[in-house]
């Protein structure tokens, strides 16, 4: 158990190489969902909400950023550093997922 804790706490502390993120984005691409920004429908996005877990293209990027960190915190998909913890956080994301949760609030609210 001891080893499995130390594990665990050596995947959050230490740095994704850029292969291992690259890696991660090109699965992540590959899902239909993610292949459009998840704001305007713009083809390959390149940036990310890691807030909301979705992909967005650099306009909609600039629009979260002016938005504040406290509210959608962006990263570049391949020009930024990411932590495990950012690309698990990508990883039970995504536009799909986002566009599923939307939905549903959407029709609990006006039921």
């Amino acid at each position: 158990q001891h080893y499995f804790i130390q594990s665990n706490l050596r995947q959050i502390m230490d740095t994704p190489t850029k292969d291992e993120i690259d890696q991660i984005f090109k699965k992540l691409k590959y899902i239909p969902g993610n292949k459009v920004c998840f704001d305007c429908n713009k083809v390959n996005p390149t940036w990310s909400s890691v807030t909301f877990g979705v992909l967005i293209c650099l306009d909609c990027s600039s629009k979260h950023r002016n938005l504040g960190v406290h509210l959608s915190f962006v990263r570049s998909v391949d020009l930024d550093k990411w932590t495990w913890v950012q690309l698990r956080a990508m990883q039970v994301g995504g536009n799909a997922n986002a566009v599923s949760q939307v939905v549903s609030v959407n029709l609990l609210h006006f039921q």
